[in-house]
């Protein structure tokens, strides 16, 4: 995806004439190229959100929203971050998508972490952890036990960083 450039993403998008398959588009190639261009993943999101709000989909504003909360965490634009992932979370709890809600929180730890605040961001981790263990994504839950384990680092408890990242560690040894 890193190879197309923004253009050639926005002109495809104008190909499409179906409603969804347009906003499908524009949230993957917004995700896709998220963390090399964050500012035009950010006008993407926008744009299928405008779309996805019109017609009332739901699930699509919720993606939305994921998407220009992380681009906004990318910039390091931190309360809009939160304002627009809190938002996406909402949108998933209210449609049940169980993997969404554990990984939005995981991005809500990641901003707090970033942030330096230590313990909101220790304890979405763990909620996200329930959920993933819960759903049995071994991968989820080790990057949320990776996460808390930098988060101790950070806060120079190392024995306990080296608990959940060994932990996390063992985890994804076993996927691969």
């Amino acid at each position: 995806m890193q190879t197309r450039s923004i253009k050639e993403i926005i002109e495809k998008g104008d190909e499409i004439i179906n409603v969804e398959e347009k906003i499908k588009h524009l949230i993957s190639s917004a995700w896709d190229i998220r963390r090399s261009f964050p500012k035009e993943s950010l006008e993407l999101s926008l744009q299928a959100r405008k779309i996805a709000e019109e017609h009332q989909l739901k699930n699509d504003i919720a993606y939305s929203y994921r998407n220009t909360g992380t681009a906004y965490y990318i910039l390091s634009q931190y309360s809009k971050a939160l304002v627009d992932l809190e938002k996406a979370l909402v949108f998933f709890q209210g449609i049940n998508d169980k993997h969404a809600i554990g990984s939005t929180l995981r991005n809500i730890g990641n901003v707090y972490h970033s942030m330096n605040l230590f313990e909101p961001s220790i304890e979405l981790y763990n909620k996200a952890i329930e959920i993933t263990e819960a759903e049995n994504d071994e991968q989820g839950t080790a990057y949320n036990l990776g996460n808390i384990g930098h988060v101790y680092q950070k806060m120079k408890k190392y024995d306990l960083a080296k608990d959940y990242l060994l932990r996390a560690k063992a985890i994804l040894e076993n996927i691969n």
